[in-house]
């Protein structure tokens, strides 16, 4: 369902270029901040001001759901970006402080989220290689020094990392730092919602390893269904909970059939939706632009289902 807006242009094109075997993308121009760690006292400040906003809180006055670790996976042109920004903003509402993990190198969690521009990347120059050990941390800095340093608001309370985004490439040193991040971020209070990049290729590099569930957006079209078939083979020896959510559901579409041939539990259903598909091609929210819409409440209900599961 997520829609690139003209500005993009150019990303697309060099994404459409994009090798498959690459290990590493960089992005150009990353910015680059002072390498400097807070003390005790600025961390403390800092957990405050990234709190969950007054709106975050009241939002769900029926009481909070427990800490939810998901990873979204699939195809690309799934709605897998739409999907994991309103069930990470319809999270926070329910007074969880959430961490959203946009791993995908092409525009997308961020303007589903509602941030014009998702940070770009982390610093390269926090990880060195080493002999026999490859790309590791310089220094063992918290996670959670660098989600508050470098992380962005998005709506709700949201904090947004970004792995990194086209055109350009990543660095695996920037990378490096980013699994430290994905791998390390343990805060007992916190949820963690992460958008994967279309494929298997994350998945079998053991990006989701954080999460407790994996859910596969999985389009009712064969092609959605192979990609799926792939990722769940990868995620066989996962200890996460693996299932299906069906995106972009028709009537006449057999959701439960589809789980079943996947050998997947169903997880949710997302129907197609024109005021969705309007709102991201307009870059906008739909939790935001369109709230009462069948896709955006099919979402809400996801949560309440993997909410209630924990």
């Amino acid at each position: 369902m997520t829609s690139v807006p003209p500005r993009f242009g150019a990303a697309v094109a060099l994404a459409a270029a994009l090798a498959v075997g690459l290990d590493w993308i960089v992005v150009a121009g990353a910015v680059h901040a002072p390498n400097t760690i807070p003390n005790e006292a600025q961390r403390m400040d800092m957990r405050r001001n990234i709190a969950p906003s007054p709106k975050a809180r009241s939002a769900s006055e029926g009481g909070s759901i427990s800490r939810v670790r998901v990873a979204f996976a699939g195809k690309g042109g799934g709605g897998k970006s739409f999907i994991a920004a309103t069930f990470a903003r319809s999270l926070a509402r329910a007074q969880n402080p959430v961490l959203a993990l946009d791993l995908d190198t092409m525009p997308g969690l961020a303007l589903s989220l509602g941030v014009d521009a998702g940070p770009e990347g982390l610093p390269e120059e926090l990880a060195e290689e080493r002999p026999g050990r490859g790309w590791v941390m310089r220094e063992p800095i918290p996670a959670m020094d660098l989600v508050n340093r470098y992380s962005v608001a998005a709506p709700d309370g949201v904090r947004l990392l970004t792995l990194g985004k086209m055109p350009g490439h990543l660095k695996p040193s920037s990378s490096a730092v980013f699994r430290h991040v994905v791998s390390t971020f343990d805060e007992p209070a916190w949820s963690m919602v992460a958008d994967l990049p279309a494929g298997v290729r994350q998945p079998s590099f053991g990006w989701a390893d954080f999460a407790d569930i994996v859910a596969i957006v999985v389009e009712p079209t064969a092609k959605s269904q192979v990609t799926a078939q792939r990722v769940a083979r990868i995620l066989a020896s996962s200890t996460a909970r693996v299932g299906v959510v069906i995106s972009k559901w028709r009537p006449g579409d057999d959701a439960k059939a589809i789980a079943a041939a996947l050998g997947l539990p169903l997880l949710g259903v997302v129907p197609y939706d024109d005021e969705v598909r309007a709102a991201e091609s307009a870059g906008q929210a739909p939790l935001d632009s369109v709230p009462e819409a069948a896709a955006v409440k099919s979402v809400q209900r996801l949560l309440e289902s993997l909410g209630d599961d924990r």
